[in-house]
Formats: C-alpha cells, sequence, structure tokens
C-alpha cells in the first residue's frame, strides 16, 4: 500500500471516529466521545475539529484545563480557527479570567466568528462588571444576530430602565 492510500484511510477513520464521538456528546456521553476523538487523533494527528470536539466534551465535564489545551492544540495546528478562540474565551470566563476572555473572543471576532452566543456572553460579563454602556451594545448585537430569543431584548430593556433611559427600554421592547 503506497503512502497516499494509507492517509486516506487514516483520514477517512479519523472522520468515522469524529463523526461518532459527536453523537456521543449529543446523548452527554462525554467520557466515551473523549475516548472516540482520541482515535480520530490517533489516526491523524493534526484535526483540529477532534481537538476542538475533544475539548467541548472536557468543558462539559467541568475539566476546564484539560479543555483548554485541546482548544490550545487547535491554535497551534490552524492560528486563524476561530471557533478555538470562541471556546478558549468561554474557559477564560468560566475561570474567572475577564481580560484573558475579551482578548480571546476579540480574536475570534477578528477572525470572522459571529454568533449571537458570543455577543450575549460579553454582555452578560460587562453587565456582571456593572458595565452598563458595553452591556447594552453586546446585548444590542446578540439580538440582531438571532431575533429568536427575546431574552437579549429583555436584559437590554432592563438595563436601559435602571439607566432611567425610558423611551429606549420602551423602543427595545
Amino acid at each position: 500500500m503506497d503512502i497516499e492510500k494509507k492517509g486516506e484511510e487514516n483520514l477517512s477513520d479519523a472522520l468515522e471516529y469524529i463523526q461518532m464521538g459527536q453523537v456521543l456528546m449529543g446523548a452527554e456521553k462525554y467520557r466515551d466521545a473523549i475516548e472516540k476523538f482520541d482515535k480520530a487523533l490517533k489516526e491523524e494527528p493534526m484535526n483540529k475539529i477532534a481537538y476542538i470536539s475533544k475539548g467541548i466534551a472536557h468543558a462539559n465535564l467541568e475539566e476546564f484545563s484539560a479543555a483548554k489545551e485541546c482548544f490550545k492544540r487547535c491554535i497551534m495546528i490552524d492560528k486563524n480557527f476561530a471557533d478555538a478562540y470562541f471556546q478558549l474565551g468561554n474557559m477564560s470566563f468560566l475561570e474567572d479570567e475577564f481580560q484573558e476572555g475579551i482578548k480571546n473572543y476579540n480574536q475570534a471576532i477578528a477572525l470572522g466568528y459571529q454568533s449571537a452566543e458570543l455577543y450575549f456572553n460579553l454582555a452578560l460579563v460587562y453587565e456582571e462588571r456593572n458595565e452598563v454602556d458595553e452591556a447594552i451594545r453586546y446585548y444590542t448585537k446578540a439580538a440582531s444576530l438571532d431575533e429568536t430569543k427575546p431574552d437579549y431584548l429583555i436584559r437590554k430593556a432592563t438595563l436601559q430602565i435602571l439607566l432611567q433611559r425610558y423611551e429606549e427600554a420602551l423602543q427595545t421592547l
């Protein structure tokens, strides 16, 4: 068997393991999913999808340092992998590392990552830090990206009421 054919076989096996792992994650069997992602990485050691999936599984098990290591591996493989920066930002916020979380989120945004969840998380962080204008700004952005979630606008209106911006709050609602 030539090298090229073996490489294609490894990639095919890796993708199969990744798919199995993602199914297991959907069933909340995170430990089993990690095993599948490890098998995928044995076949294809530079597979960023296997690493990010494994990191998310670790995060769901609240194994944050293992999750962060997986996300950092993704970035070593592809420094422009925006989703890895988003996931690193999530881990940073969970560990109360505000500046690191903001840095990673901003890097994800700079690389084109657009998600209502990212902006909503930023808004929550700024709201918690009592930086209300920033929180309102990010709730607005989250709502513009996902109009199906009324809680973005409700939280924004609540902050506007706290600031006695009643007309703005009425418009928001």
